[in-house]
């Protein structure tokens, strides 16, 4: 079978000059296999202790990357750069009057809207449970510094990680609510 990974696949894990490393694990399969699951192949992974890699059967090919469904997050709305380009973006389209095309219009102001909600999302929140946690260890990081060597310096860098930590936490924990 076809194989990615490491070109040996056993080391007799000796320190000195009697160092050997080979290529003895293999993955073996017949004809019919080839033809049926074109697509299959082993990759080969270092597990830690043992002295031979573990394979890992791949199925069929890659999976094509799924986009995920628009969800409007209730937390950007607070932001004062939102309503402005809501407006922005309100102004530059027609008017709505009330008729059957009314509702037409109102659902293309909305897609016109949707990419630039997407960007700003991205811009201002992110990850916001990746960006809770960084925030977390760099106040941790801060406390130690302060607790370490204390000076005015390390408290206002610990004061500045402690607000950046409180704003990102209070996001994601009204992100996650809605979720």
């Amino acid at each position: 079978m076809k194989f990615h990974g490491l070109l040996f696949t056993w080391c007799n894990k000796r320190v000195e000059n009697e160092l050997i490393c080979k290529k003895l694990d293999r993955v073996l399969v017949n004809d019919q296999w080839i033809v049926d699951h074109q697509q299959t192949y082993g990759v080969f992974e270092a597990v830690g202790c043992s002295n031979h890699l573990r394979c890992r059967i791949q199925f069929g090919a890659a999976r094509p990357h799924i986009r995920k469904p628009f969800k409007f997050t209730n937390v950007l709305a607070k932001d004062p750069d939102f309503v402005q380009m809501v407006k922005d973006n309100w102004g530059n389209t027609d008017a709505l009057f009330h008729s059957t095309v009314a509702m037409y219009k109102f659902s293309k102001k909305l897609k016109f809207l949707k990419p630039k909600i997407k960007a700003m999302s991205k811009d201002k929140l992110g990850d916001l449970t990746k960006n809770a946690r960084e925030a977390f260890a760099l106040l941790c990081q801060c406390q130690k510094d302060t607790l370490t060597n204390p000076s005015p310096e390390a408290m206002r860098k610990e004061a500045t990680a402690y607000a950046r930590w409180s704003h990102v936490s209070s996001l994601e924990k009204k992100f996650l609510k809605q979720k």
